[in-house]
């Protein structure tokens, strides 16, 4: 039933957007590949008509996982969504949601690297992820267009 009012909902105005908003990696990128040997990927799905956001769901992209295989074995992540806050779309601002992420990633023989940092979605579909508070010396950040991607290599 939601499917189909989404669905209505899209004839009506509404936009759609699928991206990847936070990719964590570890280890060196596989040569000639699109991936590190360890990587997991989440994306948000929302739903926006330029103003308002009208529904997201963050979820972890089954598609952009490799590696990982479990404590002990090589690499192992932790990491926690939540929503902080949302703000109402007014005569100047389009709506915004206020994500926060925290979390930990572990490469074998490397000291552990814990983060924590935040990403907001508005109505008009825009992404910007803040800058990442990183602990760990090995520990990385790069920024692509409404992308973060944080871990060791």
């Amino acid at each position: 039933m939601e499917e189909a009012a989404a669905m209505a909902a899209l004839r009506d105005g509404l936009r759609q957007k699928s991206t990847i908003v936070l990719r964590l990696r570890a280890g060196h990128r596989v040569p000639g590949k699109d991936h590190s040997p360890h990587q997991v990927e989440y994306r948000v799905l929302l739903f926006h008509d330029g103003r308002e956001i009208i529904r997201y769901s963050l979820y972890q992209d089954p598609d952009g996982r490799h590696g990982f295989p479990g404590r002990g074995k090589g690499a192992s992540f932790a990491l926690t969504l939540s929503e902080r806050f949302a703000v109402d779309a007014d005569t100047e601002h389009a709506a915004e949601v206020h994500i926060r992420y925290e979390g930990t990633l572990e490469l074998k023989g490397k000291a552990p690297v814990r983060f924590k940092g935040s990403l907001i979605f508005d109505g008009s579909g825009r992404i910007r992820p803040g800058r990442p508070v990183i602990d760990g010396i090995d520990g990385r950040a790069t920024f692509g267009t409404g992308c973060v991607t944080l871990g060791l290599w």
